[in-house]
């Protein structure tokens, strides 16, 4: 997969799990502090981008993205 691809898969599955709209995301969007939610918003992520993408990503490793570009990066090594 491209990684503009992985960029807009990732930037959607951000809006439909912190309920955002797409066009106010970025990938230098912070997640805790610009998205805020609970942890429950994470786990929700983590879980559409494994069914969706078919990896394995622990959630220590994408709680600890600082940024939706980091989180894209995250993915990115693990397909």
């Amino acid at each position: 997969m491209e990684k503009q691809e992985l960029d807009q898969k990732v930037l959607g599955f951000v809006s439909s799990a912190y309920k955002k709209p797409l066009e106010e995301l970025s990938l230098e969007t912070n997640i805790k502090k610009d998205l805020g939610g609970t942890s429950l918003f994470m786990v929700g992520l983590v879980s559409l981008i494994e069914n969706e993408l078919d990896v394995l990503l622990p959630l220590p490793t994408a709680a600890g993205c600082k940024t939706i570009g980091d989180l894209v990066d995250a993915v990115a090594r693990l397909m």
